[in-house]
C-alpha cells in the first residue's frame, strides 16, 4: 500500500518537474530579452 502512494507521489513530482522546466525556459527567455534591451 505504501509503495502505491510512493509511485503516485513520484508521478506527481515528475509532472511538476516538467512544468517547472518549461517555466524556467520561459523565464530564461524573458531574462535574455530584458538583458538585450538594457544593452
Amino acid at each position: 500500500m505504501k509503495s502505491l502512494w510512493t509511485l503516485i507521489l513520484l508521478a506527481l513530482l515528475a509532472s511538476c518537474n516538467d512544468e517547472l522546466k518549461e517555466q524556467q525556459v520561459a523565464f530564461d527567455n524573458l531574462k535574455q530579452q530584458s538583458m538585450e534591451r538594457m544593452m
